[in-house]
């Protein structure tokens, strides 16, 4: 399998094209391929981590105390180091006077499984997001923080933030009270980080998911890219508060359109993420207005970056 993936990441940085094709390929053909796995592995440090010295390049790479740091963390290279709660203070203790907030991603039962991702229907069906008590599948660190009595969790059912620090009530306000309610878009916790310049911050994963907050590029203002959304419904359950809403969700096919490995490629060859290693564990940052200034720029030329469409596909201005 390893010279599969091998070949694949070849062939996928030659050209944003040819990667586009082969997710085409790939999600026409998704019970077939996903016996080959495509590794984006970490590998977790052989020694302990001191997690000082995380702390001591966050802050000196710039992160200031009242800044907001998104925080996408594994747990598994710091579990024979340290627990995840002496990761969340650790953290905290960067940023005194501002905020850290990780993606608490949840998972319903009419989801379909992988397989059928590409083709999924919700038509009829109502989930249930229970902001206290649906499964978090973003990891233990997320999970973690949700527990703690000054956490606050969007009641955005679709990549809500768990957050602590001043930023939060500001950031939760009003997630799921806009007209058109979207995960990343006007109103949500994420729209409040991009308006705040958060860092946004990787521990321990690769790059591949890690800057979830560019969504709210498509998700804000003029997105070139006809019938981007569709509409699903949800019963946000917050203790005592009850309220059924319509969410916008990215349709599934746009993913086949993702050309994500040469976005990444991008972003790594100028510089608009750093990246870092202490006691073995990758650490990749950058803040959010250097990213969207980056992804605006390219926009000039393919202006449904980091996406490759048709034109057939994009809005007539």
């Amino acid at each position: 399998m390893e010279i599969v993936s091998t070949l694949y990441h070849k062939l996928v940085n030659s050209s944003p094209y040819f990667e586009v094709a082969l997710r085409t390929l790939y999600w026409n053909n998704v019970k077939v391929f996903r016996r080959f796995k495509i590794s984006n592995h970490v590998d977790m440090p052989t020694q302990k981590v001191d997690f000082a010295k995380i702390v001591r390049l966050l802050k000196d790479k710039g992160v200031r105390q009242d800044d907001i740091m998104v925080l996408h963390t594994a747990y598994s290279p710091f579990k024979k180091s340290c627990t995840a709660e002496s990761i969340i203070d650790s953290l905290l203790s960067v940023v005194p006077n501002g905020t850290i907030a990780m993606p608490a991603i949840r998972k319903y039962p009419e989801d379909e499984p992988y397989e059928d991702y590409i083709f999924q229907s919700f038509d009829g069906k109502v989930s249930v997001y229970d902001v206290n008590e649906t499964k978090i599948t973003s990891g233990y660190l997320p999970y973690v923080m949700t527990k703690r009595p000054e956490a606050h969790i969007s009641r955005c059912p679709h990549n809500p933030l768990v957050a602590i620090g001043k930023d939060v009530e500001n950031m939760m306000k009003g997630n799921i009270d806009m007209p058109f309610i979207t995960a990343h878009g006007v109103g949500s916790c994420w729209d409040y980080c991009v308006k705040k310049d958060a860092w946004n911050i990787g521990l321990g994963i690769p790059i591949e998911g890690f800057l979830t907050i560019f969504h709210n590029l498509q998700e804000c203002g003029d997105w070139p890219v006809k019938d981007w959304f569709f509409k699903r419904r949800f019963k946000v359950v917050d203790k005592d508060f009850q309220k059924e809403i319509i969410f916008n969700e990215r349709v599934h096919k746009w993913t086949k359109r993702y050309a994500e490995t040469n976005f990444n490629k991008d972003m790594l060859n100028e510089k608009i993420i750093k990246c870092y290693e202490v006691d073995g564990v990758p650490i990749l940052m950058t803040k959010t207005s250097e990213l969207f200034d980056f992804i605006k720029d390219k926009m000039k030329r393919n202006p449904a970056y980091p996406y490759v469409v048709a034109k057939k596909d994009l809005i007539k201005k």
